[in-house]
Order: structure tokens, then C-alpha cells, then sequence
């Protein structure tokens, strides 16, 4: 090749900002070219970059380079296997390349990935911006360990004229944390063009003002990275009732690579997008940007967006209200009080042969605009990226991390009409006319990645389980066109659909891992834990830390949930306390207080909340199940028979069959106290099947109704598909299903063989019941008071034996097997026990009136319970 190293070109002193810019680009775009082949170069600098003659770019001398495995994710232990392409002489251990110009990684002799040439490349850009290296020593040993300890100049100090940004380029390139600079190097080549635009085309040299802040002679833009709306929203899993929140973000970088200093807002302040101005005279425009770029702000944003019913209430006072022209004066008049902290207003303008987007945050009770900025979208098929990159631009002035901002890529499709069913598809209450907008997104466009995903995640919360499937796998094959956490994300919902729980598990670790700062992997974990596993203990921990991340009426009500299976009363007064000085919604408030007065069996005043929710939709289908739920654990039995009706028809009515699920086999549980035949009818046998999630406590039911159908055959659809499953979860629980029907068909020691071992040492409290019942039935009264005493350890947590009931009737039980050890202490206090908690019960339960009896023949005590 004929031309100059970029070490000759150097030559100890700052290239040409313009310069910096052309070469640093082509080499950004060469490193993904080569990354995207899976080859990491392992020795980039500057003798290795050649600048011919025609101003191309090379990248030389891949010696080192070694070739990926498709199949590892970057920091997978299978890196440390991966081969040379001249030979086998990169195992962990020993140290290859250029010691200047080496990863912490690298200089460890650890095993590396791609990103280790981005660190690389970050002291290139440094030393280009410079003329000089930002890591020195007098000594190769001394060099590597600045490399891996030491925090370098910032560039400015060396070059004052460096632009901020390029300064927050560089510095993301050598975070000493593999997760915290750029993943992709395509990601970096797009800053750096983006960075060259603004600057060729401002005609200036962007420099440091005194204060730190960058200035333009031009309109600030806001450029900055390029990063993306995440295809994850708030989602919920309705058919277990409990939300997992699906928002994704990374930590945070030093101050002094903060390119611009945040505005004063907090992260959880509430914010409201108003109307965008269309001057383009293009009708589809009215609606669609100010919908996109709502989207888009809200994404992985650390602030709050009211939207849907939370702005009808902030307009009106009441969720249903109608909501006025979203104006400035509208706008500032509805946030008064201190009831949002800011708003936004937008325009679209035309731009030559494309458009300009602009928008003005305003700071709530004053005239004042914090942040102005605006973006160029070439044609209509860029309007998109620029609402996102106008998103992004906000919310980096909002004060996020730019690491947190990093991780993320632009939409996924390039139609604004997709785009605007997708959003309009979050702000619905209905999940059918949600999940109908999200199928026209994917008619619209195929391709689409976030809907097809979302489409998955509604088909679940609708109970529809082999649509869900089949979206999450649409979603999984494309899972290469989002960002990496996206992926992993993908990959573990890919797993939870066909039931790979352990794997999914691991993901979800693995993801925590790399991402600490982030609520979804340790949220979905949580949910894990509080359902899966039945363990609220251990979910409060990570559920606390995603709420204090983003606290939201979704992060606020899986805490709830958490704190009222422990009974800490105190704790759930002081959430519901913190999330009003938060500016909550009235509504997301009264869904908390609902969880309150359940946990204090305050049931008039519960029942008068639920009776306040009479509009459709999954709020008023959970506001009923918690109260029927109510009612069968007081021992309120008729109540709860005429109310399952009720329930019922919210279910139905929002079309969720997790709600219809559990409401029929609470209603065949009543019907059997009544005398009434076991078996569930045959419509609602649907609400049954529809996950094998459901079977395990459809088997306990099952017990309880002495009934084989329709456990067995729903069972028998699902047995062969998950014969093979690696899942240790999916295999105990199948176990668990054959015990409870072998005691469900009078064969108890085939029962006890199969599910001792799953009781030993397990915190689920079905297995616990349904071997104490195994027991009784073999005349193990030692054994089944054991069973019965790891059961009433945990009363608060009587949710979790799916019959509300059950937790008091176990403790009627443990006292029946008590007589018959003939320990009359046990079975008094039990008993005791049992008609304190039925305090409100029926009067005329037969265990209620035994219990009575029993007590009456047992006399006082002489000495005090244990």
C-alpha cells in the first residue's frame, strides 16, 4: 500500500480535529466489519493503521487476531477457548499484543472479546487528539498496571479545542469495565459520523467554555450518542396476577466525561409530552410523531412519563376523564401543584427534502425552557431515528448516565405507522385491542422486533399460550437486530416460553451481572422467586432495588406484594407513604391501599375499594380476585360464592383467562364445601389447560376436590411435549403432578414415594400440604404434624397454597393430627389458632363448629402453648 502509517501521521502532536474525525471514522467502520466476521484484531495502534494516498483507510497486520465463536456472548467463558488464526497461542494467561496499546483484559492475559479493541482504539483516538498516550510508564510493567488502575488526563487538558463530545467518545472507549464502553463498534462509528456531520456542517470548532459546557455558534442540537428505545416496556404477567417490569440500563461514567452538565431534575420525576406543532402540512403527522416520541422518552428512561390513565387523572382529577389539548398553557396549568415536574412541546417542520423535529422541555410553575433540542430526519423513513435520537438527546440532558444511554439501538423499523400501533398498543387498558395493534404493527412490518415481542408478551397475559409462543419465537429469530442486553432478554422470555426455567435462570443471572444498574433481570429473577419459587424473602431484596430504580405503580405493587406475604404491615404503610411524596396517581395509590387492607383483613373497607373499580380492564379483574381471595381466607364462604361471579365476569370481560382459571377452581372448591359435584365444567376447562404453569396448583386443588378431571387429561397435553425438558423445576413438577394423582386415586404410598424427596428442604408450600395429606391418609401422624408445622411457619404466605382457605384449615388439621399424638398443648393452640383467625368466618363451617367443640373438650391450658 502506498501512503502513510497513522503513527507517521501523528508524529507526536494533535491531528486536525477534521482529520481525527475522517480517520477515526473509517477505522470504527473496519473494526465492525471485521467484529461482525468474528475476528478481534487484539493488537490495533496506530502502526498497524495505514492512510493511503486516496485518504482510505487500512487496518493492517491481523496476526494476533483470533476468530470468535458464533455461539459465546462477549465475557462467556468460552472466549478463553476461542482460536488464533496463526495458531493456538492465545490461551488465558499468557500476554499478546502491544503493551500501550492493550485492554485492562488484555494486559491481565484474561480471556477478551471484541471490546477489548475498542479499548484500543480509544487510546489511538486519545493519542490523535493529543499527540501524546494517555497511559505511561517507565516500565512495561508499570504501563499495564496504569492501564488497568489508573484514570487518564482528560483530553482536554492536553488539547483545550477537543470537542466535548469526541472527550465522552474516548472516554467511553476506555472504561476500565468491558459492560460500560461501547458494545459494537458500529455503535461508536455512528457517533463519530454523527460528530463529523455537526461539526463540517456547523462550519465551527466546537470548544470547552470556562464553565465546562460545550457552545456552538449554531442552535445546540443536543448530538450525542447514538443509542435506542429498548424493545422492552412495562409488561405484566397477568395469569399469576404479579407484573414484571421490562426497562433496561448500565451505569454511570466519571464526571469529568459527562459531555453536558444535566438539568436539575430528579430521577422519578414525572414528566408529560405535549402536542407536536405539524407545519408539514402531512395529516399522518398530527398524532404519530408526538405518539412516537412519547414512546421513545419513555423507553429505558429514568424519569416518569404520565400517560394513559395517569394524564386522564392529571387532566381531570379522575382516571376516564377526558383530557384536554396537551398545550403549553393546558400543559402548565395541569402540572401546578407540583403534580408532574416538567412538559415537553414539540413541532415538525419541513427541511429541504427532509424535516426538522424540535422540542422545549419547560420546568413545571415557571416560564422557564431547560433543554431545547432538534434533529434532521431525511425522509419520512428517518423520522423515526431522529425522534429517537431527539429522545435520547432529552433524556442525557435529564442527567442519565450516558453508559445507560450506550447500550441501546435505535427502533427496529423505519414505518411510522408501525411504530404508532406499537405505542398506541401500551397506552391501552384492554390487552385484546392492545395485542390487536400489535399484530398490525407486525402486518405493517414483519421485521419488527419490539412488536412481535410485545405481541408474545399479551398472547401470555391473555392466556393464549401457543400464540405466545409463537410471537416469542417470531421476536427470538430476529433477536440479532437488537443491542446485546435486548438479546439476552429475547433469549430468557424464548426460555420461559418452553418452560427451560433453569436456563432462562442463568440468562437472568448472567444479565444482572453485566448490567447492575438495571431493574428487569433482577426484577424477572424476583418474580421467580415470589411464584416460581414461592420466596418473597429473598424477592424483597431485588424487588426494593428496582423500585428505588425506578419507582413506578409496577415496581411499587410487586414490592407490595412482597411485603404483605411477610405480614410487615409497617414496611408496606411506609412504601405506600414514600410512593405519594413521589407524586403518585390516585389510582396507583388506591391499588396499594387495596394490597394494605387486605394484609390488616379489613374486608368492608376492601370491598367498598374493589366496588369503586367498575370500568373493564385488568385493574378491576386484580381488584376482584384480591377480594374473593379476601373473603375465602376470613372463611367468609358464601360471601365469596356469591361474589366468584362477580369476579368472574371482570375476568371474562378482559378476556384473561389466568383471572377465569383461578375463579373456576375457586368456585368448584366452593361448590364441593356445598356438596355439589368436584368435577369443573367442561367450559372451563380452557382456563385450566392453557399453561403448564397452572398445573401444579391445579393438582393441589385437585387433592383438595378429590377429583382426577380434568387435572389428568390436561395434564396427559402437556406430559408429552415436556418429556424431554432439561428444566429441574419442569421435571419436579411433573413428579409433583403423579404424586397428587396416584393419592387422588387412593394409592398414598406411590404418593409418599413420589413426593418426599420434593418436600425435603423446599420452600413450596403445595408439596408440604399435599405430603401432610399423604401422610394422614397412611396414619403418619408424626410425620403429617411435621408437614404441617413447615406449612403454619409462614402464615402470611397462605396465597401460595392457591386455596386461600387452606392455610386456616391446616392449622384445624395440625390439630386433629396433634389429638391423635395425643398432645393436647399442640392441638389447643392450633386450635386457637384457627378460631382466632375465623373470627368473621361462617358460623355454621362444619371445622368451625368441630373446632368449637374440640377446643370446649380440651379444656384450659395449664401451661402456655409453644
Amino acid at each position: 500500500l502506498e501512503g502513510k502509517t497513522l503513527r507517521a501521521l501523528i508524529g507526536g502532536r494533535p491531528l486536525p480535529i477534521k482529520e481525527t474525525l475522517r480517520v477515526a471514522t473509517q477505522v470504527a467502520e473496519g473494526m465492525a466489519r471485521a467484529h461482525a466476521a468474528g475476528v478481534v484484531h487484539r493488537d490495533l495502534k496506530p502502526d498497524n493503521i495505514m492512510v493511503g494516498a486516496d485518504h482510505h483507510v487500512k487496518i493492517l497486520d491481523f496476526g494476533l487476531a483470533k476468530l470468535l465463536d458464533d455461539s459465546a456472548l462477549p465475557g462467556d467463558a468460552a472466549h478463553s477457548r476461542l482460536r488464533t488464526i496463526s495458531g493456538d497461542m492465545t490461551r488465558e494467561g499468557r500476554v499478546l499484543g502491544t503493551a500501550s496499546y492493550m485492554s485492562p483484559e488484555q494486559a491481565r492475559g484474561q480471556a477478551i472479546d471484541a471490546r477489548s479493541d475498542l479499548f484500543s482504539f480509544g487510546i489511538v483516538l486519545y493519542e490523535m487528539a493529543t499527540g501524546r498516550l494517555p497511559f505511561e510508564g517507565k516500565t512495561s510493567a508499570d504501563l499495564l498496571s496504569a492501564i488497568i488502575r489508573d484514570q487518564p488526563d482528560p483530553p482536554t487538558r492536553a488539547q483545550p479545542e477537543t470537542p466535548a463530545e469526541l472527550e465522552r467518545i474516548i472516554a467511553k472507549c476506555l472504561e476500565k469495565d468491558p459492560d460500560e464502553r461501547y458494545q459494537h463498534a458500529d455503535e461508536m462509528a455512528v457517533d463519530l459520523k454523527r460528530l463529523r456531520r455537526t461539526t463540517e456542517s456547523s462550519g465551527t470548532q466546537a470548544v470547552r467554555t470556562p464553565s465546562g459546557a460545550t457552545a456552538h455558534a449554531g442552535r445546540d442540537t443536543g448530538a450525542g450518542p447514538a443509542a435506542g428505545r429498548s424493545i422492552l416496556k412495562l409488561t405484566r404477567r397477568w395469569y399469576v396476577a404479579l407484573p414484571v417490569l421490562a426497562v433496561l440500563g448500565a451505569g454511570g461514567l466519571f464526571a469529568w466525561r459527562t459531555w453536558r452538565p444535566p438539568v436539575a431534575f430528579r430521577p422519578g420525576d414525572a414528566l408529560v409530552v405535549g402536542e407536536f406543532e405539524n407545519l408539514t402540512g402531512r395529516p399522518e403527522f398530527d398524532v404519530a410523531v408526538r405518539e412516537a416520541f412519547e414512546d421513545m422518552l419513555e423507553g429505558w428512561s429514568q424519569n416518569r412519563i404520565i400517560r394513559g390513565e395517569a394524564l386522564e387523572e392529571l387532566a381531570s382529577g379522575a382516571p376516564g376523564g377526558v383530557v384536554p389539548v396537551l398545550s403549553r398553557d393546558n400543559l402548565a396549568r395541569m402540572c401546578a401543584g407540583g403534580r408532574c415536574a416538567g412538559y415537553l412541546i414539540g413541532r415538525i417542520a419541513n427541511d429541504g427534502e427532509g424535516y426538522r423535529i424540535a422540542v422545549d422541555l419547560h420546568r413545571a410553575g415557571s416560564e422557564q425552557i431547560v433543554v431545547s433540542a432538534d434533529v434532521r430526519a431525511g425522509g419520512e423513513s428517518e423520522v423515526l431515528a431522529a425522534l429517537h435520537e431527539l429522545a435520547i438527546n432529552v433524556r442525557r440532558r435529564l442527567g442519565e448516565p450516558a453508559a445507560h444511554l450506550a447500550v441501546t439501538i435505535p427502533p427496529t423499523t423505519r414505518s411510522l405507522a408501525a411504530f404508532q400501533a406499537f405505542a398506541a398498543s401500551h397506552e391501552s387498558t384492554d390487552l385484546n385491542q392492545a395485542l390487536a395493534l400489535l399484530r398490525k404493527a407486525t402486518e405493517i412490518d414483519p421485521e419488527f422486533v419490539a412488536a412481535n415481542y410485545h405481541a408474545g408478551i399479551n398472547a401470555q397475559s391473555l392466556g393464549h399460550w401457543r400464540e405466545y409462543l409463537r410471537w416469542t419465537e417470531e421476536a427470538y429469530r430476529r433477536r440479532d437486530r437488537t443491542s446485546v442486553p435486548e438479546r439476552m432478554i429475547i433469549e430468557a422470555q424464548y426460555l420461559d416460553a418452553t418452560y427451560e426455567f433453569d436456563q432462562e435462570i442463568e440468562i437472568l443471572k448472567a444479565m444482572a451481572g453485566l448490567y447492575p444498574t438495571i431493574p428487569l433481570p433482577a426484577d424477572w429473577l424476583a418474580w421467580h422467586q415470589n411464584l416460581t419459587f414461592q420466596d418473597p424473602v429473598a424477592a424483597e431484596a431485588v424487588y426494593r432495588k428496582a423500585y428505588g430504580l425506578r419507582p413506578d405503580p409496577l415496581q411499587a405493587g410487586n414490592l407490595a406484594g412482597t411485603l404483605a406475604a411477610q405480614g410487615k404491615t409497617a414496611e408496606l404503610d411506609a412504601l405506600v407513604e414514600d410512593f405519594r411524596r413521589r407524586g403518585a396517581s390516585a389510582m396507583a395509590l388506591a391499588d396499594l391501599n387495596l394490597e394494605r387492607q387486605m394484609l390488616a383483613e379489613n374486608w368492608p373497607e376492601a370491598r367498598a375499594m374493589v366496588e369503586a373499580l367498575k370500568e373493564p380492564g385488568s385493574r378491576k379483574v386484580g381488584a376482584a380476585r384480591s377480594y374473593l381471595y379476601g373473603l375465602m381466607a376470613s372463611g367468609q364462604l358464601a360471601e365469596a360464592r356469591n361474589f366468584s361471579g362477580e369476579a368472574w365476569r371482570a375476568a371474562d370481560e378482559a378476556k384473561e383467562l389466568g383471572g377465569t382459571g383461578w375463579v373456576a377452581m375457586m368456585q368448584a372448591w366452593l361448590d364441593r364445601r356445598r356438596g355439589l359435584p368436584a368435577r369443573l365444567a367442561s367450559d372451563q376447562v380452557p382456563q385450566m389447560e392453557w399453561s403448564f404453569m397452572n398445573l401444579p396448583n391445579l393438582a393441589l386443588v385437585s387433592v383438595e376436590l378429590g377429583a382426577s378431571e380434568p387435572l389428568a387429561s390436561i395434564f396427559r397435553s402437556h406430559e408429552t411435549e415436556l418429556q424431554d425438558s432439561r428444566s429441574r423445576f419442569v421435571v419436579q413438577e411433573m413428579q409433583f403432578i403423579r404424586g397428587c394423582q396416584a393419592l387422588i386415586a387412593g394409592r398414598p404410598e406411590e404418593a409418599r414415594t413420589l413426593l418426599e424427596p420434593l418436600a425435603h428442604n423446599s420452600i413450596l408450600l403445595r408439596r408440604h400440604h399435599a405430603l401432610a395429606t399423604t401422610y394422614e391418609a397412611l396414619g403418619k401422624w408424626t410425620e403429617a404434624a411435621a408437614e404441617y408445622e413447615e406449612i403454619l411457619k409462614y402464615p402470611h404466605r397462605r396465597g401460595y397454597l392457591v386455596i386461600p382457605t387452606l392455610m386456616a384449615l391446616d392449622r384445624y388439621r395440625a390439630a386433629r393430627v396433634y389429638e391423635r399424638l395425643e398432645n393436647k398443648e399442640r392441638a389447643r393452640h392450633w386450635l386457637t389458632q384457627f378460631l382466632e383467625g375465623w373470627k368473621d368466618a361462617d358460623p355454621d363451617i362444619p371445622e368451625f363448629v368441630d373446632a368449637k367443640q374440640r377446643l370446649a373438650a380440651l379444656g384450659d391450658s395449664a401451661t402456655p402453648s409453644q
